[in-house]
């Protein structure tokens, strides 16, 4: 583990190709780097022969002239530069000895399919095992880990929120979508890591999962794969890692055209998707197929407590997306409808509108839209306290006389109370849909409830965490 530590926690970085070009990925690089660093970025040096000032900094030649210690090097120029950067890199080291690790976000590599990208990609790991320097990428977009304040990518507004997600991926744009969307959200969705490992010159993806596995930062990984050639040796690292925190997977290359797109992208074999899929399942590890189902489900892992069965309520103040949220969580296997007891179920009728559909089905009660605010927690609290049940969907759809600010209200007062009874199970609410909600979601984010864009992210996380806990990981 102690070896990739420079990647995350470097004493001193350089920013090789910082710019005053706002439009060159060195100057974002920089500028991420200054924004994140926990100490306004004293440690961060540009390096640019052009100019004395990057961003109100003082720029270096070149690494060598650097008088402070650099264990990461950030490379942000071009390929072709390959042997100078080198050459440069060497003399800092015969002088100081102090560089660990090099972050090669340039492309022009192995990637290019070119003898001469291939050329360079040689040359640049045989020189680099000769100093002692690890490698990640070429090819990649580079490292963030918020709790130590670093951002080596060019990523554009990244919110640097803690979390306990870690998320590795073999496409870089694949993980800036995946960040960025994060950052978007309302409020911002906080991580721990992102690992893009490019061409995998050097540190691989099982590397980096392998440090994962033991970084007590990160309680949940998330994946990003394309292909690997050594599908035992990542198999087995999958089945460890898995064995100590669920791991969530998207799987690049599904189809034939997806898994040639995915052999000229990265230069992995892609390999069978019904392979891969029985594969990720004898480890423990649970498959997403979408971004938003890989998005929900990590973040479900990391802020919802894990049920103790498979007894799953739904409570619905809609009646379609209710019927939609029952076939995404049947069909999909791996839970069965909660039977409540007598005693709940006449609770509900009590609470409830004369005309709500209780319990038909089992597992199953329609509130309908004359359901107040308060009708929707109290339904609530009565379901969870029900030793019949695991975990709880509540799906609504607020109106102008039911706000989504007052749902969000009554149901955090009602999570505090169940809490303060020692009763702490999964309860994922959707709040549909968008802008006219965004409010009460803030609000129920941030007093530390998760919530679900649509019942498709709600149903997939809930499947995955209950199936994961239910064979006893974790």
């Amino acid at each position: 583990m102690s070896g990739l530590n420079a990647f995350f926690r470097p004493s001193g970085c350089a920013v090789l190709g910082a710019s005053r070009d706002e439009q060159k990925a060195g100057h974002q690089i920089l500028k991420n780097m200054i924004r994140a660093s926990r100490c306004g970025g004293d440690a961060v040096y540009p390096v640019n022969p052009a100019g004395d000032e990057v961003l109100g900094r003082k720029s270096y030649r070149t690494i060598s002239e650097i008088p402070g210690q650099v264990e990461l090097v950030i490379w942000a120029v071009p390929g072709n530069f390959t042997e100078s950067v080198l050459a440069d890199m060497r003399a800092r080291q015969e002088e100081r000895g102090d560089l660990r690790a090099v972050v090669v976000v340039a492309a022009g590599f192995s990637e290019t399919g070119s003898r001469e990208g291939v050329r360079r990609e040689e040359m640049l790991v045989s020189c680099c095992r000769e100093m002692g320097v690890r490698v990640l990428g070429p090819n990649c977009v580079g490292v963030i880990d918020t709790s130590s304040g670093l951002d080596t990518t060019f990523i554009l507004g990244t919110e640097l929120l803690d979390g306990g997600v870690s998320f590795v991926s073999q496409s870089g744009a694949m993980g800036a979508w995946l960040v960025e969307s994060w950052s978007s959200e309302i409020p911002p969705v906080g991580f721990n890591k992102f690992i893009s490992v490019g061409n995998m010159s050097d540190v691989s993806i099982i590397e980096m999962l392998d440090y994962l596995r033991d970084d007590p930062e990160t309680s949940t990984v998330g994946i990003y794969l394309e292909g690997y050639e050594q599908g035992r040796r990542l198999a087995e690292c999958l089945r460890s890692l898995s064995a100590e925190k669920p791991v969530v997977a998207l799987k690049g290359g599904k189809t034939e055209q997806g898994a040639r797109a995915a052999r000229s992208h990265t230069g992995s074999l892609a390999g069978r998707d019904r392979v891969y899929d029985g594969v990720l399942k004898q480890v423990g590890v649970c498959r997403a197929h979408s971004v938003s189902e890989l998005s929900a489900s990590v973040q479900a892992f990391d802020r919802l407590p894990a049920p103790a069965g498979r007894r799953v309520f739904i409570l619905t103040q809609a009646g379609g997306p209710g019927i939609y949220t029952a076939d995404l969580l049947m069909s999909g296997g791996g839970v069965e409808r909660a039977r409540i007891s007598d005693s709940t179920r006449r609770q509900l009728r009590d609470i409830l509108p004369p005309f709500a559909s209780i319990c038909e089905p089992e597992g199953h009660a329609d509130i309908t839209a004359a359901a107040t605010a308060r009708q929707h927690a109290e339904a609530a609290e009565a379901i969870l306290r029900d030793d019949g049940v695991d975990s709880l969907i509540l799906v609504t759809v607020p109106v102008t006389f039911v706000p989504a600010e007052d749902i969000a209200s009554e149901l955090l007062d009602v999570v505090h109370a169940l809490r303060k009874d020692g009763i702490d199970k999964p309860l994922l609410p959707v709040l549909l849909a968008g802008r006219p909600v965004a409010g009460g979601v803030r609000m129920l984010d941030e007093g530390g409830v998760m919530t679900f864009e649509t019942p498709d992210d709600a149903a997939g996380a809930l499947l995955k965490i209950t199936d994961y806990y239910a064979r006893g990981r974790g």
